[in-house]
């Protein structure tokens, strides 16, 4: 459903937005507010009193929510990079940048999950208990 929401976001609600505001802020935009969305996901069920419809409802509007921000800050950042090359040097500029992205892509799942694991299973307190991937995330926004 966050997938919907985002395409018709890039489609109807970004474009018009690029033209009304710079895409550096726009970028600056799209990164801020990825942060405390990241941050929130794992406060929704306490902040929800624990029913099933509104811990769903809240947490399809996070994502949706976070997926626009992200969405915002990627598109700006290719656009911004296609613009700062001359086009001769476009296609190795994207490829360092695609490379870069599935280097990080890679990595990412894979140390997340890890951390994850080590936070459910840890008895340490707050920040580093369940909530330790989520503001990692976050802070690295």
């Amino acid at each position: 459903v966050s997938g919907a929401a985002l395409l018709i976001y890039q489609l109807l609600v970004f474009p018009p937005l690029s033209r009304r505001i710079s895409l550096s802020k726009l970028w600056l935009i799209g990164v801020m507010t990825s942060a405390p969305l990241f941050s929130l996901l794992p406060f929704i069920p306490a902040a929800s009193g624990g029913s099933k419809p509104t811990v769903l409802g809240l947490m399809l509007l996070q994502q949706s929510l976070l997926r626009f921000s992200l969405g915002t800050a990627f598109t700006c950042t290719f656009t911004l990079l296609n613009n700062s090359v001359l086009a001769s040097q476009r296609g190795r500029m994207q490829g360092i940048a695609m490379t870069l992205g599935s280097i990080a892509r890679a990595i990412g799942p894979t140390l997340g999950a890890e951390l994850f694991a080590w936070s459910l299973t840890n008895t340490l307190p707050f920040p580093f208990d369940v909530h330790f991937v989520f503001l990692l995330m976050a802070a690295f926004t």
